[in-house]
């Protein structure tokens, strides 16, 4: 046993005693107040705390941005808020989003999971195309990865998945810890979604794009450990593009009672299960995040390309592309797309079907 843990208990009993024998008339001890817990307590009882998060909201905000040699950065931001029921499997979600490419604008959105069913609404301002409900029945394991995305605090733990205390910087001020995070690059794309068979071919190939730079701030309650932010910054190069992506998430209204319930107009949603499952024979998880690496890689494709890409009319885009070259979305693809998407001249991608054209346009 350390002599320095038992000194303040000796050095109060001598106080007393003394006090005693001299007879004071009035005896002014200090409190001791709780002692602070060690870094790997403050870890345990955050990660509890997060698991215990059944019911929340949360605000985010993410800026993404793609950069490539001697071409004015394409820069995406997304502002969205949930509400979530992780006891009751259910979410709703709203999210804004703006592409500065010319033909995508700004895009507004609703989600809502009930069980296993995602109900989605989708609408582009100055498309003159009218948005409209649809629905997906997602299989086990899409259901799985659609609660690791969103559910944000449910997603905290994939942070410290075999990291150690010393991965783990933590200070404390104004009633918060703060807890900057070490992961590897292995690590951060688990917690992003990717596959084992992916990550070892984004290590092994210089040529994917490659993560660089991760930068992870957790912000927690000192009282109930519960996670107050979660901030994220991380950048990507391949070859002569770079992407970077921040983004800020605040939580709130933790533990109090929420109410989800499908719109009355989403209770017709159009069923698009067999075109987000295109082909049933298909063994293989669907990656949650496909549509965005679609788009991510015909913003590549496009700024390389020098303003046009190769096109796909309901088409899967094969690793490699079709065509192939600087302009083909498909050659900026780790693997081929489970999907079938339409991609216009122009870099307008979207999942399966055919973009409509407004009369007139």
């Amino acid at each position: 046993m350390k002599w320095s843990r038992l000194l303040p208990a000796v050095l109060l009993t001598i106080m007393v005693t003394v006090g005693l024998t001299v007879g004071c008339e009035k005896e002014e001890f200090l409190p001791l107040g709780p002692k602070p817990p060690n870094d790997d307590k403050i870890i345990e009882f955050m990660l509890d705390a997060a698991n215990g998060m059944n019911t929340y909201e949360y605000d985010l905000q993410t800026t993404a941005t793609v950069t490539a040699d001697d071409q004015e950065p394409n820069v995406t931001t997304m502002e969205a808020a949930a509400v979530v029921d992780a006891a009751g499997e259910k979410l709703f979600l709203t999210m804004v989003s703006e592409m500065s490419l010319p033909g995508f604008g700004t895009t507004s959105s609703e989600m809502y999971v009930i069980g296993d069913t995602m109900y989605m609404f989708s609408e582009r301002e100055g498309s003159g195309i009218e948005g409209a409900w649809e629905k997906v029945t997602l299989k086990t394991e899409d259901y799985e990865q659609m609660w690791r995305s969103y559910n944000q605090a449910g997603q905290i733990g994939l942070l410290f998945e075999g990291i150690g205390e010393e991965s783990v910087t933590i200070e404390e001020a104004d009633g918060k810890y703060r807890l900057e995070v070490t992961v590897t690059m292995e690590q951060f794309a688990t917690f992003l979604g990717a596959t084992d068979e992916q990550i070892a071919q984004m290590m092994d190939d210089p040529d994917q794009m490659q993560l660089d730079d991760v930068e992870i701030i957790i912000t927690i309650d000192s009282a109930t450990y519960q996670p107050a932010g979660l901030d994220i910054a991380w950048s990507a190069t391949s070859g002569g593009v770079t992407m970077t992506q921040s983004q800020t998430t605040t939580f709130s209204n933790i533990g109090q009672p929420v109410n989800i319930n499908l719109p009355e107009e989403a209770a017709d949603a159009e069923d698009i299960t067999d075109m987000f499952y295109y082909d049933p024979s298909q063994d293989g998880p669907l990656f949650n995040d496909e549509l965005l690496t679609v788009q991510i890689a015909t913003i590549q494709a496009l700024t390389e390309g020098g303003g046009t890409v190769v096109t796909y009319t309901n088409e899967i885009i094969p690793a490699g592309g079709k065509v192939g070259g600087v302009n083909d979305p498909g050659t900026y693809l780790i693997e081929s797309t489970q999907n079938k998407y339409t991609i216009t001249a122009d870099g307008n991608a979207i999942l399966g079907g055919t973009i409509q054209v407004p009369p007139g346009a």
